[in-house]
């Protein structure tokens, strides 16, 4: 029987056929037992996760050095499409509720993000009805150098969701700006990002920074969210303009709210306006997720679902394929 590595190498030198047609035979069950432990026992999606992990064995092949651990391989690849897949199916699911939930809205030409609850006192209060979100983020700008001795220390956090047609739109959900200590500030963050159950805190990497995410990860529970330094690209212009694609094509919203307009009227006097911080949060934050393939404008997403569509339609399964 031929050893794993000498399939592999035969198939990448050779496009042998047969020498990957075994290695599928001979991984399928660990490939397949590791994403159904994962996906708790949901046997189709266990299916999906295998087939695509065999696909990307035979995409990146070429690219693996001599020396690659075949079994370890798969087995981390098995794990990092089964949370993907994990994922996709939240997002799917809270696409759905959003559907619904727009779809009960008023028929206006913008959402509206408001309902009537009761209050303390018996009487209706508009309060904030927030879509489903599919990936909650947070900015944070620090401002501890001496030549920004005076400047504030801002926040925004930005929620994720999608609209009826299944397209990503990005909500802004809470905004500060404050002149704490360093101490202060870890605590507000970290209450801040717990309120708005974030996924993800991105920092932007300068004084003050390694400090403050050393602090929170003191501070905060195990795997309670990540935290990302982020290295700021190019002039505090440029990074606005590179997310203003997102708001000529409507993908981003805001309540009305005070902290909202605070962060509004400085992003609209901004760079004639005398503070900057909450604008350089929103074109990092905006920027990340940007970057991060999070949110896509309407034609790129579109493009993307059409081409999707197209390449599942005219694949055949790996059970077809190579018959296991």
């Amino acid at each position: 029987m031929a050893h794993g590595s000498n399939l592999l190498a035969d198939y990448v030198q050779n496009g042998s056929e047969a020498a990957f047609r075994e290695l599928v035979g001979r991984y399928a069950d660990l490939v397949y037992s590791v994403a159904i432990r994962l996906l708790d026992g949901d046997k189709q999606l266990a299916e999906d996760v295998a087939q695509t992990v065999f696909i990307d064995l035979a995409r990146l092949a070429r690219t693996f050095p001599k020396e690659v651990m075949l079994g370890g391989w798969l087995h981390r690849h098995t794990c990092f499409t089964a949370s993907n897949a994990i994922r996709k199916e939240r997002r799917l699911k809270n696409r759905e509720q959003t559907a619904m939930e727009l779809r009960a809205l008023d028929d206006s030409s913008e959402p509206q993000w408001t309902q009537i609850a009761p209050g303390e006192d018996g009487e209706a209060r508009a309060v904030m009805r927030f879509p489903s979100w599919e990936f909650s983020m947070a900015y944070l700008d620090t401002a501890f150098t001496e030549k920004e001795e005076n400047a504030y220390c801002a926040f925004v956090r930005f929620g994720v969701f999608a609209d009826s047609a299944g397209r990503p739109k990005v909500m802004l959900a809470a905004a500060w700006r404050d002149r704490p200590t360093l101490r202060q500030l870890a605590h507000k963050v970290l209450e801040s990002c717990r309120r708005g159950k974030v996924d993800v805190l991105v920092v932007e990497n300068r004084a003050g920074a390694e400090w403050v995410k050393q602090e929170l990860q003191r501070l905060m529970d195990v795997g309670e969210f990540s935290i990302v330094l982020d290295e700021p690209r190019g002039d505090k212009v440029a990074r606005l303009h590179s997310v203003s694609p997102l708001f000529e094509d409507r993908m981003v919203f805001a309540p009305d709210r005070k902290w909202a307009e605070m962060v509004i009227d400085e992003v609209s006097q901004f760079p004639k306006g005398r503070w900057k911080d909450l604008t350089d949060c929103c074109s990092g934050g905006l920027g990340y997720l940007r970057r991060s393939g999070l949110i896509r404008l309407a034609q790129e997403y579109d493009d993307d679902e059409r081409e999707s569509r197209t390449w599942k339609g005219s694949r055949a399964t790996m059970a077809e394929r190579y018959g296991v």
